[in-house]
């Protein structure tokens, strides 16, 4: 292992991952890291009575930017950035110096070694980095025991099956030798270029791939020092052998059929009688391109009545149902064919008269019975129960909605 995170270290030190962000102001606005807590509060914390900026975050393998943006993004926030790379947290310095962040502490770490700081922290960020180091479940145990009792942990592993043509060329490139240098960059974008169209690995460029322009996104990609993936069994296993209980996916789209599986009517009646974990394994393995997979995690000693919420349970009815934060959908202007609804990595639907008007009393202080009951939905008592329960559950596993218990808080 030694060897693994001395190779890992050489190659950030002189490939830095991400592309460095020169002004955090220049983002586009809106940007935030995958795992921003103002964004997920609902997910992590159902039972909070508020989000709470004044958070303690550690963001494990902070890379070369984003530890710095959740200090400018949440000044509020004391965040603690760790990293192998020393050339990677020079950029984050000076990205702390030329913003003035005063909340953000960078530490050259490995995350094995992070109790060593005496810290402990509301929410860990860990994504791109367990993947890259051969015994992950030592370094996941580590942050747990910086986790605070009811804190979160968001985590991001390379998919198994999605990246299958980024591994097909890890391969061919390991076989013949390639180094982390020009003269091998050189072959690996001739090789992109002129690989087959039908190649598994146009599929991974066209949805997660790096610019053939970035180097060292190249050498992370194709030629990396350590790089395994995922598949959702894998996550789960990881999890419950580091001390954690799984609370949920960023994107809960790719993991239910919803919306998906239209034209697989006898397929979606099997999956139905699967269990949740189940489901997850074969939406994977259907979706076939889900290239990394997002998910938050928690303490396995957390109160469950903390962080769980059983859509199918009697306590439904009195969950809140909240738009998306900070990346909620576009509602449109009604049309004939009813009201279209759009958000980033969620399918544009279309909905009728009764559906929109149940979706326009979700405001985040009304619980789903009241909303149901407010709403103008052109049906029986019993049938607008029934379906309304089924839409907005719907809406939560296509990612549209979180829902928080506030009988819990």
């Amino acid at each position: 292992m030694l060897d693994t995170q001395a190779h890992v270290k050489a190659q950030y030190e002189k490939w830095m991952y991400p592309e460095p962000v020169m002004d955090l102001s220049q983002e586009p606005p809106g940007v935030r890291n995958a795992s921003d807590p103002q964004q997920m509060c609902w997910a992590y914390w159902p039972t909070a009575p508020a989000y709470q900026p004044e958070l303690d975050i550690l963001v494990a393998g902070c890379g070369t930017n984003s530890a710095a943006r959740y200090a400018y993004t949440h000044p509020q926030a004391r965040v603690v950035g760790i990293d192998l790379s020393t050339s990677s947290l020079e950029h984050q310095r000076y990205l702390k110096q030329k913003h003035q962040l005063d909340n953000l502490t960078l530490h050259h770490l490995p995350i094995q070694e992070v109790a060593s700081l005496g810290k402990d922290f509301d929410l860990i960020d860990c994504c791109g980095v367990l993947h890259h180091i051969p015994e992950p479940v030592e370094a996941l145990s580590a942050l747990r025991s910086v986790l605070r009792p009811e804190g979160s942990i968001f985590l991001m592993l390379y998919g198994k099956y999605g990246r299958t043509g980024v591994y097909m060329l890890q391969d061919l490139f390991r076989t013949i030798g390639l180094k982390q240098d020009d003269e091998s960059l050189a072959i690996i974008r001739e090789t992109l270029q002129g690989v087959s169209p039908d190649h598994y690995v146009n599929v991974y460029m066209q949805g997660e791939g790096e610019s053939l322009d970035f180097g060292a996104g190249l050498v992370d990609t194709f030629i990396h020092a350590y790089d395994k993936g995922y598949s959702v069994t894998d996550c789960l296993d990881l999890l419950k052998d580091s001390g954690f209980t799984f609370q949920g996916w960023k994107e809960n789209y790719f993991y239910y059929p919803d919306g998906q599986m239209a034209k697989m009517p006898q397929l979606r009646e099997r999956l139905n009688d699967l269990s949740d974990e189940q489901l997850w394994q074969a939406m994977e393995l259907i979706h076939g391109r889900l290239f990394q997979h997002r998910f938050y995690a928690c303490r396995s000693d957390r109160p469950k009545e903390t962080y769980h919420l059983d859509l199918a349970s009697e306590a439904f009815w009195n969950y809140v149902p909240v738009n998306r934060m900070g990346d909620a959908f576009d509602v449109g202007a009604d049309t004939p064919e009813g009201l279209v609804i759009q958000r980033n990595y969620s399918p544009r639907m279309t909905l009728g008269k009764s559906y929109a008007a149940l979706l326009r009393q979700v405001d985040g202080t009304k619980t789903v019975r009241d909303c149901i009951n407010s709403a103008d939905m052109a049906m029986s008592e019993a049938k607008r129960q029934v379906k309304g329960r089924e839409f907005l559950t719907q809406l939560w596993r296509m990612g549209y909605l979180h829902f928080r218990n506030p009988s819990q808080a």
